[in-house]
């Protein structure tokens, strides 16, 4: 499974909760960010896949140790930029 984009903002709820304490469901969460919940359960699957989030009895909690290593050095390199090379652009005198 490839992590979309929202994921990552998905797995920093995650962690915001476990910091605050806060109630981690699936309806409460996709009224905080703004997404179905549907997609909330889907990405959540995908983060413990990729092994950014882990389940504890019934509910899902971020792992630091490698939500902090995705941000630092991951997010580049699964989401590179596209360099299409020289284009024929505007002519200059």
């Amino acid at each position: 499974m490839e992590l979309k984009p929202q994921d990552t903002l998905l797995v920093l709820k995650y962690w915001s909760l476990k910091l605050d304490g806060g109630e981690s469901s699936v309806r409460s969460i996709s009224e905080a960010i703004g997404i179905s919940p549907g997609e909330v359960s889907k990405g959540a699957k995908r983060l413990m896949t990729a092994h950014l989030a882990v389940e504890r009895s019934g509910k899902v909690f971020a792992e630091t140790g490698a939500l902090l290593e995705w941000l630092c050095y991951g997010i580049r390199y699964a989401y590179p930029q596209e360099s299409v090379g020289y284009g024929r652009g505007i002519a200059t005198s």
